[in-house]
């Protein structure tokens, strides 16, 4: 499969990682920001600073969790240029009525650009 003329000499310009997760800055102006985050049940809403700045405002978010004794947990979550907003909705027994640990803990992506 042949690529298109603007996608055949996309290079990483530059990447890092600090405190609150690492990037990778494409020559294209994409932007890729990863990570990790952990909450508490009687706070189902977070917020995270981003290792680096997007632009705008267009990004997009992907949650993975990770272990936690919850059976289930629906996440949400959007981006603005700093901060990444993470809603979760926890349950609070598994499902048998048993009561669940109170730490959830799940992997970030977010994409967007840099300039």
């Amino acid at each position: 499969m042949k690529m298109p003329d603007q996608e055949k000499n996309i290079y990483i310009v530059e990447s890092g990682s600090n405190e609150n997760g690492s990037y990778i800055k494409y020559s294209n102006g994409k932007l890729k920001q990863m990570g990790k985050g952990s909450g508490d049940a009687s706070v189902g809403n977070i917020t995270i600073e981003l290792p680096t700045a997007f632009s705008d405002t267009s990004g997009i978010v992907s949650i993975t969790n990770i272990y936690t004794n919850y059976p289930s947990i629906n996440y949400s979550a959007s981006v603005d240029k700093t901060k990444l907003y993470v809603f979760a909705r926890i349950p609070t027994t598994d499902g048998y009525g048993k009561l669940v640990d109170k730490e959830w803990n799940f992997q970030w992506t977010a994409e967007g650009y840099w300039k």
